[in-house]
């Protein structure tokens, strides 16, 4: 008995894959660093970190809530895409993703308020906690899935670096200044070509859930020319096939698929 409980909780933990939770951690650090060298709250730095990663959690359990038809008919799963396989394998039923994913929402919501009271601009820390948190559930549920709809990258590439700094940021200085978007904006490009290539595994699946990713739409196009040059799995390789920007392929490409 004490052993099934075990390999529950360990599923239920697998489920909202802890260790993508490091990138929103180090990303929110960047935002406070951004901020300064002295911590003018070290409280309120912490609250806010909890409350990132409280959001951050009921997007991974939301996510796999939402994506399960398509995890479940995804075959080339990785560990950084097709979800934590825990639902399409059976081994926890659908609606304990979709209770922890309400329960963290609520956790991040209550944290977010208290973040707010304690912040020194509590109109300007509104704003960016909810509509982060608001983004963090849209991105694969309803009413706008826009995972489903090529939206999922252009959130994720905003959300997962610069709603998570810009946090860290507004909840020590109470601003928005120059300095910050000098340090998210590279990372929001990063995060955004990542998330395209992570996601070409999960194309075939995507598209018999009838899913619509930028990786999908691109591979259609032929867009990304080549797979020895991941540095073209971008938006680049999809306006270069609507005749805007004319990228070279190689001749040794130019007969793939």
């Amino acid at each position: 008995m004490h052993a099934n409980w075990l390999t529950i909780i360990i599923d239920l933990i697998k489920l909202g894959r802890p260790l993508h939770l490091l990138g929103g951690a180090i990303f929110y650090g960047i935002g406070v660093a951004a901020a300064g060298p002295e911590l003018p709250n070290s409280f309120l730095a912490g609250l806010g970190l909890v409350t990132v990663l409280s959001a951050q959690l009921m997007n991974h359990y939301s996510n796999d809530y939402f994506d399960r038809v398509a995890d479940a008919l995804n075959s080339t799963p990785t560990h950084w895409s097709g979800g934590s396989r825990v639902l399409p394998e059976g081994r926890l039923p659908a609606q304990a993703a979709l209770i922890a994913a309400l329960s963290w929402g609520g956790i991040a919501i209550g944290l977010a308020l208290v973040c707010v009271v304690l912040s020194p601009n509590p109109t300007l820390s509104t704003m960016i906690l909810g509509s982060s948190i608001l983004l963090a559930w849209v991105y694969s549920g309803p009413p706008l899935y826009l995972h489903r709809h090529g939206w999922g990258e252009v959130v994720g590439a905003w959300l997962v670096p610069g709603g998570t700094a810009m946090t860290g940021f507004i909840l020590q200085t109470g601003t928005v200044q120059p300095v910050i978007g000098l340090v998210i904006l590279p990372l929001c490009f990063l995060q955004f070509a990542m998330l395209i290539a992570v996601s070409l595994p999960d194309v075939v699946g995507d598209r018999a859930a009838g899913k619509r990713t930028l990786a999908g739409v691109s591979q259609s196009n032929h867009a990304l020319g080549c797979r020895s040059y991941p540095h073209r799995i971008s938006l680049f390789g999809t306006v270069y096939h609507r005749g805007i920007i004319p990228l070279p392929i190689p001749p040794h490409c130019a007969d793939r698929p």
